[in-house]
């Protein structure tokens, strides 16, 4: 399997995604605690909207790529299997869970346990991602091979 420009693009989106998610999770959301509810709450709605900026544009290419990849390396079908498998549980864990969870925030009873909740999620994100960054670069070595 010969590296393209795809595969180039999908590595640099595939790590984007992940440290996006290792900086929430050890540098925004520790900080939470430093907000009193009303304040964190206000921040919060404008924060989740300008995230959304980021992310979201990055999700799209990310599994534009995946989908590609399928044609540019019909040869490596189980790798594209799993790195799509994987990338549609990162959209489906953000669908299913984690916008729900920032949705409910103003309405939570214990918010810290609540956020909480929000951070083992985005744990479980951090896993996918650097399972889906593991692929990449066990595909990008046996290239080499």
């Amino acid at each position: 399997m010969v590296w393209t420009l795809i595969d180039h693009i999908k590595l640099a989106l595939d790590g984007s995604l992940f440290v996006i998610v290792i900086i929430f999770q050890y540098g925004v959301y520790p900080g939470f605690k430093y907000f009193e509810r009303e304040a964190l709450i206000e921040w919060h709605s404008q924060y989740s909207v300008n995230m959304a900026y980021i992310g979201v544009p990055l999700m799209i290419a990310q599994i534009i790529c995946s989908i590609l990849l399928f044609s540019v390396h019909a040869d490596a079908l189980i790798y594209n299997l799993v790195n799509m498998i994987l990338v549609l549980t990162t959209w489906a864990m953000l669908l299913t869970i984690v916008i729900p969870l920032h949705s409910e925030m103003e309405t939570a009873q214990n918010l810290e346990a609540h956020i909480r909740k929000i951070k083992f999620y985005n744990f479980l994100r951090i896993i996918v991602y650097a399972m889906i960054l593991l692929g990449n670069f066990i595909a990008g070595y046996t290239a080499w091979l």
